[in-house]
């Protein structure tokens, strides 16, 4: 299994964005042929599974099977991203964080976490 930080994220050294789904795609053949790797399953979540789309798109040849989970063609809007951009910049991740877990967790899911000791929302 390989895991990558997507340039401009994660442990990434890379000055972050803005890039396009095309430009990140490239970045995954391009570790793929670093690593000599001809065929892999591809698994993205949210922003990579639009990277998995452009792949299936314009790369078939280099994947066996291709999840997408929790994803879409376009996730919001550029006024959405700068706002969520600019308030990480100021206030930091806590900032965003009880909307993302709204987002991404139902209030069940939540509410038993926060029962196990895991913070939620309410408690983040």
């Amino acid at each position: 299994m390989l895991r990558y930080d997507t340039r401009g994220h994660g442990q990434s050294s890379v000055t972050p964005g803005p890039y396009s789904i095309e430009h990140l795609g490239r970045d995954v053949i391009a570790l793929l042929d670093a690593l000599d790797l001809d065929r892999v399953h591809f698994c993205g979540l949210s922003m990579g599974g639009m990277i998995g789309m452009w792949l299936g798109v314009n790369a078939p040849e280099r994947l066996n099977k291709l999840m997408l989970c929790n994803t879409a063609a376009k996730i919001g809007t550029p006024e959405v991203w700068n706002a969520r951009i600019e308030a990480v910049r100021k206030n930091g991740m806590k900032s965003v964080a009880s909307a993302v877990i709204e987002r991404w967790f139902s209030r069940a899911f939540r509410e038993k976490g926060s029962s196990d000791g895991i913070k939620n929302s309410e408690n983040a």
